[in-house]
């Protein structure tokens, strides 16, 4: 994504968010692609950025979940990432964009990591005059969180009509049968 954005969107100029941010890069990304793209980015946004020399996570997809994996998986995350993420002031940016990495955050600390397309979201909200106290992924998180309860409750509608529609098809084929 930043990628892209820094190297292909001919002059793209991102919102600026002038914030501080701690920037934990996804094991994978960092192996194959680097940082560079993303820090251009920041750069052109204005954050006052760290990037951590966390090494992994931890949780590296479900090696994390695996029970006899936990205690590895929370030794690699206290090494830096989450001492770090829990020492950092409240309106500090938590920024990764690895799905293993934001999860290994939430469960083990008290702030949600954002991905850096939440962060361009959020400046271009802050553009606009949005701005809170608080920590600064609040918003996306309260956002996410209604999207889920959308998502289910759709999923659930369906699921009972589907339910429904098979008890009329069963009625159906026992009244035909009699």
């Amino acid at each position: 994504f930043s990628d892209f954005l820094v190297n292909r969107a001919e002059n793209y100029q991102p919102p600026r968010l002038e914030r501080k941010a701690l920037v934990h890069g996804h094991c994978h990304h960092k192996a194959i692609m680097h940082l560079d793209a993303e820090q251009a980015l920041m750069q052109k946004m204005g954050l006052d950025y760290e990037i951590l020399d966390s090494g992994c996570c931890g949780m590296s997809g479900s090696f994390g979940f695996e029970k006899e994996k936990y205690d590895v998986s929370i030794g690699a995350g206290e090494r830096v990432l989450l001492p770090k993420v829990r020492g950092a002031a409240e309106d500090t940016l938590i920024i990764t964009n690895g799905f293993s990495c934001r999860e290994q955050i939430a469960e083990t600390t008290n702030r949600q990591a954002l991905h850096i397309a939440e962060v361009l979201h959020m400046a271009m909200d802050t553009s606009r005059g949005a701005l809170r106290d608080g920590p600064p992924e609040r918003d996306i998180v309260q956002r996410r969180a209604r999207a889920h309860r959308r998502a289910n409750q759709r999923a659930a509608t369906v699921a009972g009509l589907v339910a429904v529609g098979g008890l009329a098809l069963w009625g159906l084929k026992q009244r035909d049968r009699r």
